[in-house]
């Protein structure tokens, strides 16, 4: 026979087992929380295991019964798998109950205490608490308590986020409830929490939204990944100054870093800087968990502190190789570019598309912004080309609108405006929004730009024989000659302005000399030579920075004398570099940021049958280029690039013995090879710019 019970003044006594609330009989209780106990319970009505929560004894005033009563109301509005859901509510004995759903395993703590996790499984678990807090917000509640405690994991590995106890409707926030105690120290009239997961907002006693929760969701994530807290401290106080003012130790290399970024970016100081939707960062999770990189690495609580990320080059994309993957990284200048810290981090291809690819190595493929928070990088989607933005703190990019067949961005001073080429215009548009707008007209040569403090622009049109340098106002207007193609300075090409918007460099070719690095002024001073190194340059943090012999370089520059100072100092080991072009693939903002696509990205070149399975390889992995079948089918020519010098040599290949014999070995740089229909010639390009450009080779048989 059911018992009764009387609720004793120790909020720890349990309830004997077979006690009735309401329909619900008492078995075990299964944990003490913040407001009240959790018993494991039958009801007796569909004989199914339910979970009751009984508020405690200390906790009889009025103002906490409301607070239970919320909890029971915003909860039991949401209907979502990831949500625990709630059943039925009312008083026995004073005291208020909520009846749950059971669920028969853990909190989230001893999910992940159990057993090693590997990545992939936690952000799978959390991807689903993320959803369900994303569904929350969207019915404006914020949950303002999440914690490991509060999220439940049923033995099947499915999560749900409990305890809406703190929830708050955003439309009637009431400011002056907002003060922060320690766990288990609730207090009548206070809004309750845990301080270590905690936003700096909710510590400090702000306004909350749902960006607060999506913190608090990155600080479990954080602890789930590395087995501590992001902040920690030997008093309440010391924790709430570090949540307010210190950052997290650095994730480790055994995270892959798009993950890394995700957890960082929630756990931003300030709201605007965090993600502004749960709903984003739920899209974020899923796309991390459908790449190859969130893999089977294992975490566990308890393993050796890392403070270093290692080298880990991750997908960046194509340029000027044929089909070939590039790579990129991210380089974070403390002081002297000698001694950086290095933080790298992935750089994903739009979804159902991939980085644009160009024939000739001589466009921008990518371009960071001035201030080193955005990339501006041509993708590929549905065979079209567009400009798409990746902010540093985000693992997805976004689609510029209007940018249809761009190609080459780059950044206004500001970091607002992103300039483009595109149908045979040069145009500009604001990232806040808006379509673009023309500046001018350009030849269909136009290249790369450069666009100055003083609202000027140039580009680069070497390939136009009345072409060279163009200038034009950022406002809109006619393109005007800068530097024409000529004797002395036959090919200027990748400008680059100087931080006063009048000085500029930029890569000269001229026939007998080769390439050198000029400066010029658009104040009409005649150009002079600066430096002798074959590729494009780029100033920033006082340096100029260059590639030699496939090594990324910084030498210290004297802006006022326009002159080098000291010794240049090695960067990157070995990046590409394309000598015919003086092609360099990397861009640096001005607070030293600097974003590259290093060497060492060999492609392969395999057989693909009509369905796209791969049926064999025909070369072993180098850096190809064009590679050409001959009518037939029984030959192969390919470029391949020294990645040394950056040039490449022209190879033939018979594909049933797959004897391989270069057909070029010219120093300079031959590419775009074209068979004759009867498969006795290879018509190609030899790229030293100097005529003839075109050149063949007799084949024998």
């Amino acid at each position: 026979m059911p018992t009764e019970w009387t609720i004793g003044d120790d909020p720890k006594d349990s309830l004997p087992a077979g006690t009735l609330i309401g329909a619900y009989r008492v078995e075990v209780p299964l944990g003490e929380g913040g407001m009240g106990t959790v018993y494991r319970a039958t009801d007796t009505k569909l004989n199914r295991p339910v979970a009751i929560k009984l508020l405690s004894d200390e906790f009889a005033d009025v103002a906490a019964r409301r607070r239970f009563q919320r909890e029971a109301q915003l909860a039991s509005s949401l209907n979502h798998p990831h949500i625990l859901t709630v059943y039925d509510a009312g008083e026995y004995m004073g005291r208020q109950y909520l009846v749950t759903e059971f669920v028969d395993g853990g909190t989230l703590k001893d999910w992940i205490k159990a057993e090693k996790r590997t990545v992939r499984q936690i952000v799978d678990l959390l991807t689903g608490v993320a959803d369900g807090l994303a569904a929350a917000h969207e019915a404006k509640i914020t949950h303002r308590d999440i914690k490991p405690a509060n999220i439940l994991v049923a033995k099947n590995g499915y999560a749900k986020l409990a305890d809406f106890g703190l929830a708050k409707l955003l439309e009637n926030a009431d400011p002056s409830a907002t003060r922060t105690i320690a766990e288990g120290q609730t207090r009548p009239g206070t809004v309750i929490g845990t301080i270590a997961y905690m936003s700096p907002e909710q510590v400090s006693g702000q306004n909350l939204d749902g960006r607060s929760d999506i913190f608090s969701f990155g600080v479990v994530l954080y602890e789930m990944l590395t087995g501590k807290r992001p902040f920690s401290g030997k008093t309440d106080l010391e924790v709430m100054q570090r949540v307010i003012h210190a950052a997290p130790e650095p994730l480790g290399a055994e995270v892959p870093q798009a993950l890394r970024y995700v957890v960082e970016k929630a756990l931003e100081k300030d709201p605007a800087e965090r993600y502004q939707t749960a709903r984003d960062l739920v899209v974020d999770l899923r796309r991390l968990g459908r790449q190859k990189t969130v893999g089977a690495t294992t975490v566990s609580v308890a393993r050796p502190k890392r403070t270093l990320f290692t080298q880990t080059w991750l997908p960046w994309g194509a340029a000027a190789i044929f089909g070939m993957a590039a790579l990129v990284g991210a380089i974070y200048f403390r002081g002297s570019p000698a001694n950086p810290e290095k933080v790298n981090y992935e750089i994903l291809p739009p979804e159902g598309g991939e980085f644009a690819a160009f024939e000739t190595p001589d466009h921008d493929v990518m371009n960071i912004s001035p201030d080193g928070r955005s990339i501006a990088f041509v993708g590929t989607v549905g065979g079209r080309n567009q400009i798409w933005i990746r902010e540093r703190n985000s693992v997805s990019p976004r689609v510029l609108a209007g940018t249809e067949n761009g190609y080459s961005p780059f950044w206004s001073p500001d970091s607002r405006s992103l300039a483009f080429f595109a149908d045979g215009q040069l145009k500009a548009i604001d990232l806040v929004g808006g379509p673009p707008r023309v500046i001018c007209a350009v030849a269909a040569t136009a290249l790369v730009g450069t666009w100055g403090s003083q609202g000027e622009i140039l580009f680069s049109d070497f390939r136009n024989p009345d072409g060279g340098l163009r200038r034009v106002k950022a406002e809109g207007g006619t393109a005007e000659l800068a530097v024409g193609n000529g004797p002395n300075n036959s090919v200027p090409l990748w400008p680059h302005f100087l931080p006063d918007g009048r000085q500029y460099l930029y890569l000269g070719f001229q026939a007998g000399r080769g390439y050198q690095v000029w400066i010029g002024s658009l104040g009409g001073r005649e150009p002079k030579v600066l430096m002798p190194p074959s590729s494009r340059v780029a100033f920033a943090s006082g340096y100029l920075f260059f590639v030699r012999e496939g090594a990324l370089l910084a030498q210290r520059f004297n802006l006022s004398e326009l002159r080098l100072e000291g010794a240049p100092v090695q960067v990157v080991g070995q990046m590409e570099y394309f000598a015919s072009s003086g092609f360099a693939p990397f861009s640096v903002s001005q607070n030293g940021v600097l974003v590259y696509q290093p060497r060492g990205n060999a492609s392969r070149l395999a057989w693909m049958d009509r369905s796209g399975r791969e049926t064999g390889t025909v070369m072993p992995p180098a850096a190809y280029q064009y590679p050409r079948l001959s009518p037939d089918g029984k030959r192969l020519v390919v470029g391949k690039i020294d990645p040394r010098s950056g040039t490449g040599d022209l190879y033939l290949t018979d594909l049933a013995s797959g004897t391989s014999v270069p057909i070029t070995t010219d120093p300079r740089h031959e590419y775009g090879p074209v068979w004759s229909p009867d498969g006795r010639v290879i018509a190609f390009a030899q790229d030293d710019n100097a005529a003839p450009f075109l050149h063949k080779v007799g084949l024998e048989g």
